[in-house]
């Protein structure tokens, strides 16, 4: 269990420094080494490392191959909750982007009846935010997101900052509002060339 831990952060540390084919071997070498010591919180993380690094380099449909085998095998083995909370949210965020938005209602659905808390529950509101906006409710979508800007509070971190301002732009997009979507898109990308961004995602 040790080496499988050790291997999962080695194979996120090298898809995060651009060697993803690498990075998603050592990943799938640790689920191996996981599942040998029935260590079922490896296998999870490192299911969630894997689909986390496929989507990384646009592998979409690999990375939802496996937030949902993923997601199968720990409902089998007594952690469906968790994996509600993990695996579920990386496959509402991999079906939007492949369209598959009916599909999306459902993991969301499942993924809120989970009760996320903390950075969980910011995701599930964002993701709340895009989907109403991509399918027109506006209002819906403003009030998500003006929701996941309280829960933020008032000194987020670079990367959620970052992220909403990305939400931002994403709704003023679908509402066809450029000049909205530029302005925050400037204000993201001033955000993220802060020194603290280099220090704001760490090694899983």
């Amino acid at each position: 269990a040790i080496e499988s831990h050790a291997r999962n952060s080695l194979g996120v540390a090298l898809t995060m420094l651009g060697d993803a084919d690498t990075g998603v071997a050592e990943l799938r070498h640790a689920r191996l080494l996981a599942v040998e010591a029935r260590a079922w919180d490896d296998v999870m993380r490192a299911d969630t490392n894997e689909a986390s690094a496929l989507a990384s380099v646009g592998r979409y449909d690999d990375a939802l191959a496996v937030s949902l085998a993923g997601i199968e095998f720990a409902t089998a083995h007594g952690m469906s909750h968790r994996a509600d909370i993990c695996l579920r949210s990386a496959a509402c965020e991999q079906l939007w982007v492949l369209g598959r938005w009916e599909e999306m209602a459902d993991h969301v659905a499942r993924f809120g009846a989970a009760r996320p808390s903390g950075v969980e529950a910011w995701c599930l509101v964002r993701k709340m935010a895009e989907w109403h906006a991509g399918r027109g409710d506006f209002a819906a979508a403003h009030s998500h997101r003006d929701e996941l800007a309280s829960l933020l509070g008032t000194d987020p971190d670079v990367s959620w900052r970052v992220e909403l301002a990305n939400l931002d732009v994403e709704i003023a997009l679908w509402e066809g509002d450029l000049a909205t979507a530029l302005d925050r898109a400037g204000d993201g990308m001033a955000t993220a060339a802060d020194p603290e961004m280099a220090s704001a995602f760490g090694v899983n």
